[in-house]
């Protein structure tokens, strides 16, 4: 429904534009733990809540009100719908709370709702599939009550380790790609490289933030604009051909009698077809090091595919012990000697043989087994490029696991290790997956906490880790947004887009020059609008199910940065309407 009613503003936006008379008062519900509560600070006045309270009171309406169900101490798990089963991990049980929960703040009939929920759900060990799929039951609740719903990022904190800063900053990413413009930055500026807060911000005990830091949390949401979205989605529409269209992204309430029939064509496919994933690796993949190799990342991949992607889908693990590069390399490559050892193709287990299975993705996990060997960083930099071409030359997406940190071979051997790193950083991209940062010291030996206790491969703290690297790369909506480019392509240039689409804004000058085009595309990271370099322009881009996930006025500007996208294909839209653009993001 949403998407035909973003279809529909787009049909009217030409000869309709809503009215800017929004001066009503707004109730906002705030749901979270101790940082949207004020905990860590001497005045609870100074926090982000109750300064915004304090700005929409001035700046908005002095009826305006915000209603503050925060509790220190909470996770997602206490503020998930009411019934929603209790959830159980490291032996503690947590319970939703139905007084402070997501349907209080609906049944308080908010106009908006905001989340707040920093950093309480790693300090209690829920897994990143646990926290993103509690977001997006909450994400799905407020939609279906036709409530907004901002949610902030998650926020460093630095008395957990490097390890949990990791995930921490793995689940800012996943806010970030789940809610898009209403995913609030409650992170830049306030974090260090570690992912520990900076200490101008910290209260004192590497938790909560003081009151300057609070100062920017409140600045942050200040920038959402809330007020201007909700106006923009309630007023009605009023006639007029001057004024612009204003922003739709939030569903409005469903008119039965107004909106027009659904039109599916070219809607994009539900990707829940089974998946077909060979690994090529060795011990790690292979579970070497564990009592039980079911915690090894390969097989708690499968069972989470399994559990929330399809129940055929299918991982073929091809590791063995002690492989090396070599050991994978398309059949008929000659043997490779050094040290006075030969390594030779092994055409069971290799790059040849995962083709054969016809799989749809390839993922390649060899930690340091080329470095215990001797082999030189030119070597593997050689052998993993031929990994490389061979899958491409098949069309079977490649990710690779970065090097991992090894305790038992010298720092030297570790510097190598991260050079190798960086290698297969510069040349996977985003298809790089990183199973280094947070399981290593300076020293590029394994942290204690993640040793099986030969300093070579990682306990089941470890691969938990990496297979929650691993899941974060959504390697099936990656999938998804590949195979399905033919089908979604007619949606993206129907008559909707094609024929009827936003007229340009009145006053806004022509673009002059050549049509513009992106590269690169298809696209992992930024993209350049080329040909129009040095002009002013405005920018919309929708993704696959037609949502506005982006609008900015760009001046001289042409670089637009995809990083918190999901892979999928989107629709750029320049100045209402004058270029169209499709970009796919892989």
């Amino acid at each position: 429904m949403k998407r035909v009613l973003l279809l529909f503003s787009l049909l009217v936006a030409s000869c309709y534009s809503y009215a800017q008379s929004c001066n009503t008062p707004i109730r906002i519900v705030v749901l979270g733990s101790s940082t949207a509560w004020g905990n860590g600070l001497p005045d609870r006045d100074s926090a982000w809540v109750f300064r915004y309270q304090r700005y929409l009171k001035q700046n908005h309406h002095p009826a305006d009100t915000i209603i503050n169900l925060a509790i220190g101490g909470f996770t997602t798990h206490e503020i998930q719908p009411t019934g929603t089963a209790a959830y159980t991990v490291f032996g503690i049980t947590f319970r939703v709370d139905s007084t402070h929960n997501i349907n209080r703040a609906i049944a308080l009939q908010p106009d908006a709702i905001i989340i707040n929920m920093p950093t309480n759900d790693e300090a209690r060990g829920f897994p990143l599939a646990v926290q993103t799929a509690n977001y997006l039951r909450l994400k799905q609740v407020a939609a279906q009550n036709n409530i907004p719903l901002w949610v902030s990022t998650t926020q460093p904190r630095g008395n957990l380790g490097y390890a949990a800063a990791g995930r921490l900053q793995q689940m800012r990413d996943t806010i970030n790609q789940y809610f898009g413009s209403k995913a609030i930055d409650f992170w830049t500026t306030l974090a260090q490289s570690n992912g520990y807060i900076v200490p101008a911000y910290n209260s004192g005990d590497d938790v909560h933030f003081n009151a300057a830091g609070q100062r920017i949390l409140f600045e942050r949401v200040v920038s959402e604009y809330i007020p201007d979205t909700l106006c923009a989605n309630t007023n009605p529409p009023t006639d007029t051909t001057t004024t612009p269209p204003t922003d739709t992204t939030t569903t409005p309430p469903t008119d039965t009698t107004t909106t027009p029939p659904t039109d599916t064509t070219g809607t994009p496919p539900v990707c829940t077809a089974p998946l077909r994933i060979v690994v090529l690796g060795s011990s790690t993949a292979w579970g070497n090091g564990l009592s039980n190799r079911d915690s090894a990342w390969v097989f708690r991949y499968q069972r989470y595919l399994k559990q929330t992607h399809n129940a055929q889908d299918t991982i073929i693990n091809l590791s063995r012990g002690e492989f090396v590069t070599q050991s994978i390399l398309p059949t008929g490559t000659p043997s490779y000697t050094i040290n006075g050892a030969t390594f030779a193709v092994d055409p069971n287990n290799n790059i040849t043989r995962a083709i054969a299975l016809d799989p749809d993705v390839i993922i390649i996990n060899m930690p340091h087994s080329d470095e215990a060997r001797g082999f030189p960083l030119a070597k593997q930099t050689a052998n993993y490029l031929a990994l490389k071409a061979a899958a491409a030359q098949s069309n079977i997406p490649l990710w690779v696991g970065t090097p991992q940190p090894r305790s038992n071979l010298g720092y030297a051997a570790a510097g190598r290790l991260l050079q190798m790193r960086d290698t297969i950083n510069k040349y996977f991209g985003n298809k790089a997956i990183d199973f280094w940062t947070g399981l290593g010291d300076a020293n590029g030996y394994i942290l204690a906490d993640y040793n099986s206790g030969n300093g070579v491969e990682l306990n089941a703290a470890g691969h938990r880790i990496l297979f929650e690297r691993v899941q974060g790369k959504f390697i099936p909506d990656s999938v998804c947004a590949l195979n399905s480019l033919q089908q979604i392509t007619p949606f993206m240039v129907n008559s909707h887009f094609k024929n009827q689409g936003l007229s340009k804004q009145a006053g806004e000058p022509l673009l002059s020059g050549p049509d513009p085009m992106l590269y690169p595309n298809p696209a992992r990271g930024a993209v350049y609008i080329k040909g129009l370099a040095g002009q002013s322009f405005r920018i919309e881009v929708y993704d696959m199910n037609g949502e506005l996930i982006y609008r900015n006025l760009n001046t001289g500007n042409n670089r637009l940065s995809t990083d918190h996208w999901r892979p999928g294909v989107y629709m750029i839209i320049i100045n209402q309407g004058q270029h169209r653009l499709r970009l796919l993001k892989l």
